[in-house]
């Protein structure tokens, strides 16, 4: 499944998704090329749970390697997942046996 298609669903060449960014930078002044796009498209998939063999598909690499090479994850998403798969989260759930809160208890907010 190609990532730059036309209207009707025909696969863009390579020469011609390489004029359009051309011209494109041509016209803006900003240096914008197909290829961080298609970085920022791997990674943007990730960061919305995109497991990497379906990124690897529809990026057509041939080994998930290659498309690990590809996605950078945002740091809110590596906190996220950190936060949420942390082994602490079950450590603090669980209170040990025979103890007792000390000191004077705190004021609820």
């Amino acid at each position: 499944m190609p990532l730059w298609v036309t209207i009707d669903g025909t696969p863009l060449s390579y020469e011609t998704i390489t004029h359009i960014f051309r011209r494109l930078r041509k016209a803006t002044g900003v240096a914008v090329h197909a290829h961080a796009l298609r970085h920022t498209f791997a990674s943007m998939l990730a960061d919305n749970g995109a497991d990497a063999f379906v990124l690897k598909e529809l990026l057509g690499h041939e080994s998930v390697v290659t498309t690990e090479q590809y996605v950078k994850l945002s740091r809110s998403t590596l906190a996220a997942m950190q936060q949420s798969g942390s082994p602490l989260n079950a450590v603090n759930r669980i209170s040990p046996v025979g103890s007792k809160k000390r000191g004077r208890p705190r004021a609820e907010r």
